[in-house]
């Protein structure tokens, strides 16, 4: 029989039918500890023993999150784990690559370059427009990665055009795609098969209340976006 933390126990007792999603919680929340303080951990170590350029794989993303995953997967069967992966790996590599993929073929096409000229001769007026690009290709790809691959080298052929801080405008771009890929019927649909069955039923309020956030925060993100390119 599984014992859980004395929090654990409380968060069981008060709401028993959420027992199992509670504990499941707790553990998902130690991974991301272990993911997000190990890069941070690493990077200011790295940057304060003023370390040589070859350590900073050290503290790569990517090798946390294969980190994270070992704590996160301690004490499962491996062979259950390996299946659950593959089963998701079918689910969103696929798509992804293929959004990769036409992402080279635009920039190699010329096409990027071709579509950055014709947005940039609106002007300033893009700035508020940019946030809203991305955030339409995280909801219709439901990734960062998807987004980016389709239109990340064009919004920033569009930010030198402008004469626009690249870095900038990019981070704009990457939290508006993050938003909106949040109300994306793929990760609604996600996050209701992790939940309680009797949530399944509130997937249009979920959808409809994740989508007027991220909205307004992409509303936001396009203000900013423009004071900012205006200095």
């Amino acid at each position: 029989m599984k014992r859980h933390s004395g929090k654990q126990q409380a968060l069981v007792c008060k709401f028993p039918a959420y027992g199992p999603y509670f504990a499941l919680s707790w553990q998902r929340i130690g991974s991301y500890a272990v993911l997000l303080g190990g890069v941070l951990a690493a990077s200011a170590i790295i940057r304060l023993a003023s370390l040589p350029e070859g350590w900073r794989y050290l503290a790569s993303p990517a090798l946390w999150l294969f980190i994270a995953t070992l704590w996160f997967a301690r004490g499962q069967s491996p062979v259950q784990l390996l299946r659950r992966a593959w089963a998701s790996w079918l689910q969103v590599a696929p798509v992804t690559g293929l959004f990769i993929v036409l992402g080279i073929l635009m920039a190699a096409s010329g096409m990027a370059a071709y579509l950055a000229r014709t947005l940039a001769g609106t002007g300033t007026a893009y700035l508020a427009a940019a946030p809203f690009v991305g955030a339409v290709g995280g909801f219709v790809t439901a990734s960062n990665s998807g987004a980016n691959a389709m239109f990340a080298a064009t919004q920033a052929e569009i930010a030198r055009s402008l004469g626009i801080d690249v870095l900038w405008f990019m981070a704009v771009h990457n939290v508006a795609a993050a938003f909106l890929l949040m109300a994306s019927p793929g990760k609604i649909e996600m996050a209701i098969e992790l939940s309680p069955t009797d949530t399944a039923n509130d997937r249009r309020w979920c959808q409809m209340t994740i989508l007027l956030v991220a909205l307004t925060v992409v509303a936001l993100l396009a203000a900013i976006n423009v004071i900012m390119g205006g200095r």
